[in-house]
């Protein structure tokens, strides 16, 4: 029923949709097996999600990542599956449109970035696919208080999942400030109480993995402050 043609195709999006409120444990350990083989047509039917990814309707779009973060959740096989036929390559595709409009959509980003931290989680091929298409720089701009709270809560766990055991990760984020980011969330006067902790969290998870940015940390203005909020 994902098939961009035929006569089910005009719902399509819709079955996407649906796929996160009927996709269990059971529906994870299923779909690499199904979804990779062949359909009558002879497509590998996970193919068909590339045909959303790719629609010019962002509706598609976001549909598509947040099927793709439920069937990915937990399943180092979909996760696997996802990134062998190109499908966790074009959500990156994705994030790259929406940040070069003029009016991004924040709602797709947040759900392209939701399916990204699904992707990334405990798998380094995909943390290093990320690296490779610069998609830390991008992630990064997502961390101002002008930016939807959704978002930046999103992004603040994918940077998470990412830093941990990915040596070229941890220099990207380096590379690009994320310290300053993070420290900057710390102070900014945001609804979302949980984004100060997240961020302290995005922080420490750093640190830890590469001690010498302390020394980074500790020569900020307001080390004090991040350091009581580190702990």
């Amino acid at each position: 029923y994902l098939s961009p043609v035929g006569p089910q195709a005009p719902y399509a999006t819709h079955i996407a949709r649906t796929l996160p409120c009927v996709m269990d444990a059971e529906g994870r350990a299923l779909f690499a097996e199904y979804a990779t083989e062949a359909d009558a047509l002879g497509t590998t039917r996970i193919g068909y999600f590339n045909a959303l990814l790719t629609s010019h309707d962002p509706d598609d779009k976001e549909h598509a990542c947040q099927a793709i973060a439920a069937i990915a959740q937990d399943s180092a096989a979909n996760r696997k599956a996802f990134m062998d036929h190109g499908i966790a390559a074009q959500v990156i595709a994705v994030l790259h449109e929406t940040c070069q409009q003029q009016m991004p959509r924040q709602r797709l980003q947040r759900v392209v970035v939701m399916a990204m931290a699904e992707l990334a989680n405990g798998f380094e091929p995909y943390k290093e696919l990320l690296r490779i298409h610069d998609a830390v720089p991008m992630l990064l701009s997502f961390l101002t208080p002008s930016h939807d709270e959704y978002l930046v809560k999103e992004t603040l766990q994918l940077l998470g999942r990412m830093t941990q055991n990915s040596a070229g990760i941890q220099q990207e984020l380096q590379r690009f400030s994320a310290i300053e980011r993070y420290s900057q969330l710390l102070f900014a006067q945001l609804h979302d109480t949980q984004i100060p902790e997240l961020a302290a969290l995005a922080l420490v998870n750093l640190c830890s993995e590469v001690p010498t940015c302390l020394c980074n940390v500790a020569a900020h203005p307001r080390y004090g402050t991040i350091r009581f909020e580190m702990l």
